[in-house]
């Protein structure tokens, strides 16, 4: 059904027969999120809500930035002939934010979600270094502060160190040293 671009009518009859555990959540839902249909999306798993856990961890999957979310994607389209897709929505951005409104609507702590987490920490962290080296609005105690309070746990250290080199290589040097990464 999915091949016949009978998405929602393929989403309903799995609702109807309970057949959650039998039809993989990304081949039901994928084709939604391609198409931009979040109401879809949502009304699934209101209905089915133990397919949350499973949706989130298909799309923090596709976050991770060592994989090409549109390469998936095109492959996927090609592979199951999906109609209609909008193409804007097959970015990091677009599926971060999903995953984020996902995380909320059922509750599910964003932390679960360990590609989405360390995207944000990354792209806050990016935005850090350009009010300090571009804007120069952060005053050194104050990004000695963020740093840590940002990094403590996120095991971004390295990312940080490889977009901060770009800018400050001393201060590179001294949070490698700080966070032992030399």
């Amino acid at each position: 059904m999915i091949r016949s671009d009978n998405c929602k009518q393929a989403s309903q009859i799995v609702i109807a027969m309970e057949l959650y555990d039998d039809v993989p959540v990304e081949d039901v839902l994928f084709p939604f999120i391609l198409q931009d249909k979040a109401n879809m999306i949502d009304e699934y798993l209101s209905e089915c809500p133990k397919q949350v856990r499973p949706l989130l961890t298909f799309l923090d999957r596709l976050l991770d930035k060592n994989l090409s979310v549109k390469d998936y994607a095109q492959q996927y389209i090609e592979k199951n002939k999906v109609c209609h897709v909008k193409y804007d929505k097959i970015h990091y951005k677009p599926l971060g934010k999903l995953v984020g409104r996902l995380c909320n609507k059922f509750n599910v702590p964003i932390e679960s979600c360990k590609n989405l987490s360390r995207n944000r920490t990354t792209g806050g962290l990016r935005y850090l270094i350009h009010q300090k080296y571009i804007e120069h609005n952060v005053s050194s105690t104050v990004w000695d502060d963020l740093v840590k309070d940002s990094l403590h746990q996120s095991g971004c250290a390295q990312e940080f160190i490889d977009m901060l080199v770009d800018y400050d290589t001393n201060e590179a040097l001294k949070w490698a040293s700080y966070f032992k990464l030399t």
